[in-house]
């Protein structure tokens, strides 16, 4: 299973290797190169460069309906009695649209639609970005906390001992030694949530990038600093989401007018044919002037007068064109309230990041107060001596409001990048270059 700690690597490949299993390796990467890799291999990603590549094939489809298409055959064999036109040696046939009122709509409805998919394709990638960010930003952070419960666990151990020796002296009671192996499980039950979930976020980053299953390390230094408040404010335009919800709402519309214009509106075709028939058949005994060689060229002029399956499937078009303009106005409304809603949580989780900032550094001062006390012997007049147990309490007391800043310094990270994530501006934060 993935592992936070390069330690816990090392021990695990030696382990692997004595059992003769392939070794696991044990590598730090940068947010750069995960992104990077996430951005290349994701498939999400594929299926919408796919459904790109699908859009633009369509487009081609619609424009070269007016380009002759060319069918080459043959029907070799015999024929008896009254000719009926085969067989034939040869058969050329081509057939091409000269006009019609439907085929610019689905040309401009093809054009949508590859537009739509664009937009799709980036709003993709921009939830990818934000996604292996948020995965490595949170294994990050998990890792530093795991490295702060080992040190509390190491207090807590020590705690555990004093106490015990207290309670032999009669100094504490029997509550108080319960009370600090408690604090000691509690910090064990900890680490472990915490090292599975890490495992889990490796777990994730590993599928997100198509790597292998390694030991993934992040590197905190790789993470660039956070956006800027420029980057934080409401853009004047709409986000690629509202955009390729726009753009399929016009692609479907589009699909609505040809087909409705096909209703009762003439198509006009060119159409060309050429036959070589076969000179030991009997065409000779029934036409006068029989020749091998026949050619054909003609306009075909299809006039609809009565459709029904046709007006059908127009008012479907219709039907879906306005369900698709439902969904465009529906996707501006929660980007609207989004934006509102991610404003509002940025400005607590600012407030709320100084309060855990102000709570560790009272903690730091209160730790340092009581360590100078313990190593000098110091403090107010009148007031019970500082004990080692008092010292502990207090590093452990440092070292939870440490972890409670480090959460609250994720939580404010995740909530900006939510706010560059509606303003589409995550993977340019994300990709940029690592500082050596």
């Amino acid at each position: 299973m993935p592992r936070t700690s390069s330690a816990k690597c090392w021990s695990i490949a030696a382990v692997l290797g004595l059992l003769g299993a392939p070794l696991a390796t044990c590598q730090t990467m940068s947010l750069y190169s995960i992104v990077d890799l996430s951005l290349r291999n994701s498939p999400q990603i594929k299926m919408a460069e796919a459904d790109v590549r699908r859009a633009a094939a369509g487009l081609g489809e619609a424009k070269d309906a007016y380009l002759p298409t060319f069918l080459i055959g043959s029907t070799p064999g015999f024929a008896y009695g009254f000719p009926i036109g085969t067989p034939t040696l040869a058969n050329v046939q081509s057939n091409a649209l000269v006009f019609s009122f439907s085929q610019p709509d689905y040309i401009r409805s093809a054009h949508a639609a590859t537009d739509a998919a664009r937009f799709s394709l980036r709003d993709t990638r921009e939830k990818i970005a934000l996604e292996a960010s948020l995965d490595y930003i949170e294994l990050s952070t998990d890792s530093q906390e795991l490295a702060i419960l080992k040190q509390q666990q190491d207090f807590g151990e020590q705690l555990v001992q004093i106490e015990d020796d207290r309670v032999a002296a009669g100094l504490d009671q029997r509550i108080d030694a319960t009370q600090a192996r408690l604090t000691n499980a509690q910090l064990a039950l900890r680490a472990i949530q915490l090292q599975g979930h890490a495992d889990v976020l490796s777990e994730r980053i590993a599928n997100l990038t198509g790597l292998p299953l390694t030991q993934i390390t992040a590197d905190p230094a790789s993470i660039p600093q956070p956006p800027s408040d420029a980057l934080l404010t409401e853009p004047v335009h709409e986000g690629i989401a509202v955009q390729a919800a726009e753009a399929a709402a016009k692609s479907k519309l589009f699909v609505a007018f040809g087909d409705r214009r096909t209703v009762d509106r003439p198509i006009l075709a060119l159409g060309l044919q050429y036959s070589r028939f076969a000179s030991f058949d009997n065409y000779a005994q029934y036409y006068k002037s029989f020749q091998v060689n026949n050619f054909g060229l003609g306009v075909s002029v299809t006039i609809p007068l009565f459709d029904e399956s046709k007006r059908q499937h127009a008012r479907g078009s219709a039907a879906d064109a306005a369900h698709a303009a439902s969904e465009a106005d529906l996707a501006r409304h929660q980007e609207s309230e989004q934006k509102m809603e991610l404003s509002g949580n940025l400005k607590t989780l600012v407030a709320q990041q100084k309060v855990a900032e102000l709570q560790q550094q009272l903690a730091q001062d209160q730790m340092d107060a009581v360590s100078t006390e313990l190593t000098s012997g110091t403090g107010q007049a009148g007031a019970p001596p500082v004990t080692p147990k008092a010292g502990l309490q207090a590093h452990l007391e440092e070292r939870r409001y440490m972890i409670n800043l480090l959460d609250a310094r994720f939580q404010l990270l995740q909530a900006q990048l939510a706010v560059l994530r509606a303003n589409d501006e995550i993977e340019h934060w994300a990709m940029q270059e690592p500082k050596p």
